[in-house]
């Protein structure tokens, strides 16, 4: 068996055991500002070749972004990423990730934050499309800081959860009750910080996106 798929699948199987949870959703606030015109987003550094044993970028999964795009996590290597997982159809704890999210790029310098690939994963492939994926978008104003919305199948969505320390459950009434960790990956998709409340300290999340743009 190749060593690093074999260290993955047994970091997989791990999270894969954690007992599922509830969160609490918080109120919603209003969003914050765009931090970065879509056209200066820079494009990420050669791709890494070698991928570390706990690197996301060796699960083989295939998603759809908002442009209807078939694309691999393997293809964000090259650059830090931003990562959580919601879905589009969610009014409290979802805008606040985001709102989240963008707080903590716009942390970091003005030249550094384009470095940085903000990702949005859904977890209701059943609802979100690219094509409403695209108008939560420009609803929401994230062109500007460069957000991609990733979509994949059932067993993508769980296998990327698991390994995230993410738990999620839907309701019969369409909603989903899910954990807000937003996670901050390496240039070779290793996870460096988890914000793993949205009332924690960011500061070491902050200081991990600063390193990884130095």
């Amino acid at each position: 068996m190749n060593t690093p798929r074999f260290f993955l699948f047994a970091f997989l199987t791990s999270a894969l055991a954690m007992s599922a949870f509830i969160s609490t959703a918080a109120e919603p606030t209003d969003r914050c500002c765009a931090l970065t015109p879509l056209d200066a987003i820079a494009p990420a550094d050669a791709a890494v070749t070698t991928l570390p044993d706990k690197s996301l970028y060796l699960l083989d999964s295939s998603w759809k972004n908002q442009h209807d795009q078939t694309v691999k996590l393997a293809d964000y290597s090259g650059r830090p990423v931003i990562i959580l997982m919601g879905y589009l159809g969610c009014q409290t704890a979802c805008p606040l990730l985001l709102n989240k999210a963008e707080t903590l790029l716009a942390e970091l310098p003005e030249k550094d934050r384009s470095q940085v690939k903000p990702i949005f994963v859904s977890f209701d492939p059943a609802h979100d499309t690219p094509t409403s994926a695209t108008a939560y978008i420009a609803e929401r104003g994230l062109e500007c800081s460069g957000w991609d919305i990733l979509m994949g199948t059932p067993d993508s969505v769980r296998e990327l959860a698991a390994i995230l320390g993410i738990r999620y459950q839907a309701q019969a009434d369409g909603n989903i009750f899910h954990s807000n960790i937003i996670s901050v990956l390496d240039d070779s998709g290793v996870i460096r910080a988890q914000l793993l409340n949205l009332s924690d300290e960011p500061r070491p999340v902050v200081e991990a996106l600063k390193g990884l743009t130095r």
